[in-house]
């Protein structure tokens, strides 16, 4: 079964996918503030973790790069937070690269920075052993969740008991998720606006929208979709069902848009 973070890369990734493994070295770094695998705020250190923006978490890209003798990028590729950041490798790589794919994104981030105070204080209760903000947690997630499209998918897969089954889906990532590590990256977001820079760009830009997605709507002007880019930024709405997770759980229709933008 699909499991909405069983990596966001998985149903084009591989062998004969659209990044095909067997000719493509693929990396795959972390967000710099998230608790999968990277430095970030946790526990009674957390208000001393600093701000991080969006090209702070770039520059690291780049120096982590140049750590392991990559010199270029033949694409940088980002879905969601991830395409914040493939946006600001279009407008200040901090290494040559041939294109930017940006997946369910946009060269503006989302949220605020009042979503950011809110979860720092879930955050806080909860390392101080408060349940009610557990149960919290898990309620943001939950809607999360079905805001992504994901209690659609289960509805039409014919999942018995789709409410249970979106909220052990939230029990296990809020389990593993610091709300610590989201306020960060919700700042980080709500900071972020490449608009401007991206009428600069050269780097040809790929950028991928589904048309079901509440966050990223093609047609919302508040991320700039209507701007008057210049040619090399190609728009492209992809007709998927399932919001913002249909790069994840509609795999098949994102792999032939991503072969595409990187043929």
């Amino acid at each position: 079964a699909v499991h909405p973070d069983a990596g966001w890369a998985s149903p084009w990734l591989g062998p004969g996918a659209a990044l095909d493994t067997r000719d493509t070295c693929v990396l795959a770094p972390n967000a710099l503030g998230s608790s999968f695998g990277s430095s970030a705020p946790i526990g009674a250190q957390a208000s001393a973790f600093p701000d991080v923006s969006i090209a702070d978490g770039v520059r690291l890209q780049g120096e982590w790069l140049r750590a392991i003798g990559v010199e270029r990028l033949d694409a940088v590729v980002g879905y969601s937070y991830g395409g914040y950041q493939a946006f600001q490798w279009a407008v200040a790589a901090p290494l040559p690269v041939g294109r930017v794919v940006a997946l369910a994104s946009a060269p503006r981030g989302g949220g605020s920075l009042e979503d950011a105070q809110r979860l720092r204080r879930i955050a806080a209760a909860l390392d101080a052993g408060d349940a009610d903000a557990w149960n919290e947690w898990v309620e943001s997630r939950c809607a999360t969740l079905r805001r992504y499209g994901y209690a659609l998918w289960l509805a039409d897969a014919g999942e018995p008991d789709a409410e249970q089954r979106l909220r052990a889906e939230a029990q296990a990532w809020a389990a593993r998720f610091s709300p610590w590590s989201m306020a960060l990256l919700r700042t980080s977001a709500c900071r972020y606006d490449a608009r401007g820079a991206l009428l600069e760009a050269a780097t040809p830009v790929r950028w991928l929208r589904c048309v079901s997605d509440e966050l990223f709507a093609p047609d919302d002007p508040g991320v700039g979709a209507r701007i008057a880019y210049p040619a090399h930024i190609v728009q492209t709405s992809v007709a998927g069902r399932y919001g913002h997770l249909s790069p994840l759980l509609e795999g098949p229709l994102w792999d032939a848009h991503l072969r595409q933008a990187l043929a």
